[in-house]
């Protein structure tokens, strides 16, 4: 077995020096988990699924492209993701640096969740093929309102009408 073929855990995908690889993403979200014999959810992938080698000629993600993969980060507390509740306020895209800026917020100043939302938020997007850097910073300003923030789907998901 080579290592590129030798297992290793999720955390270690993320980790594994930063600076020149980045952890591939697919397709769809089932695509990025494997599951053992028994059904239950295993973390284990190899190295040649988990890293590539960032080229100049992949692709840089739209802000579409973005806000979906942001989809993917929920407030624990609320199970909405932090598009629907409007948490995030601005995408800065530079494609020359390949690098991306988000402005975002959180439901109130002292969520204890803080930290965990935006470490998910950098996962989702350096995940993405063409991503170099992601710059994430929390704002107050403006508040976080949910009558004016929260879209249908998550007024739906929250029972707010």
């Amino acid at each position: 077995m080579s290592q590129e073929d030798a297992p290793i855990t999720q955390a270690q995908c993320f980790t594994h020096n930063e600076e020149t690889v980045h952890k591939s993403t697919s397709e769809t979200a089932q695509d990025d988990f494997s599951y053992n014999a028994d059904g239950a959810h295993s973390t284990e992938v190899t190295q040649k699924e988990c890293f590539r080698t960032e080229t100049s000629s992949d692709p840089f993600p739209s802000e579409a492209e973005i806000k979906e993969a942001l989809r993917e980060v929920y407030d624990p507390e609320l199970g909405v993701n932090v598009v629907d509740l409007g948490l995030i306020y601005d995408i800065d895209l530079n494609k020359e640096a390949r690098s991306v800026h988000i402005n975002m917020t959180l439901t109130s100043p002292g969520c204890p969740l803080g930290p965990e939302m935006t470490s998910s938020a950098y996962l989702a997007i350096t995940r993405l093929k063409g991503v170099k850097e992601c710059n994430i910073d929390l704002v107050w300003t403006p508040a976080w309102d949910p009558e004016t923030k929260l879209t249908e789907e998550a007024r739906a998901a929250l029972g707010l009408w």
